[in-house]
Formats: C-alpha cells, structure tokens, sequence
C-alpha cells in the first residue's frame, strides 16, 4: 500500500506542468478543472502514502533507528504530505484562476 500510493501520487503529478503549460496557453475551462482533480488526486494520494509511513511499519523496523532520524522522517513525512494535500490541492488551484 505504502509503495502503490507513493507510484500512484507520481502518475498523477506527471501530466501537471504540461496541463498548467496548455492552460496558460488557452485557458481553458477544462483543462482548469483537470488541474483541479489532478491536484486533488495527487494530494490524497500523499496523504495515503504519509499514512502508511507513519502508522503501518512495524515497530521492528524503526526501532533499528536512532530517534532523530525518525523523527525527522516523520517530520519530512508530514510537511511533504500537507503541502501536497493543502497548499497544491486546496490553496494555489484558485489563485492560478
């Protein structure tokens, strides 16, 4: 799950800069809304992904780390998979309007 949500959140974000290059090009409605849903697949696809990777390995696994490094992986975790989910998916769509 952890690998196929992070693959998944790629695919999604590849055809993003050619659709933002189109829309500047033309602005055109649709081309808008398929940014939007891009944007919002791709974000939830993140926080899937910082899901499995905070909650779902075992105990075992990160138990062989010191505390910072999973500290600051969490940390990384969270701040990559808020921005996608919050300011891609949520904030900047309206203001690129």
């Amino acid at each position: 799950l952890m690998c196929g949500s992070f693959l998944a959140f790629y695919l999604t974000e590849l055809p993003w800069m050619p659709m933002c290059v189109e829309y500047i090009a033309h602005r055109d409605a649709a081309v808008y809304l398929a940014i939007r849903l891009q944007l919002a697949a791709s974000g939830l696809f993140a926080l899937l992904w910082a899901y499995c990777k905070l909650c779902c390995i075992p105990a075992a696994v990160t138990d062989g780390v010191s505390p910072a490094l999973r500290v600051s992986g969490c940390i990384g975790t969270l701040v990559f998979a808020l921005h996608c989910a919050v300011l891609d998916a949520i904030i900047w769509p309206p203001r690129f309007r």
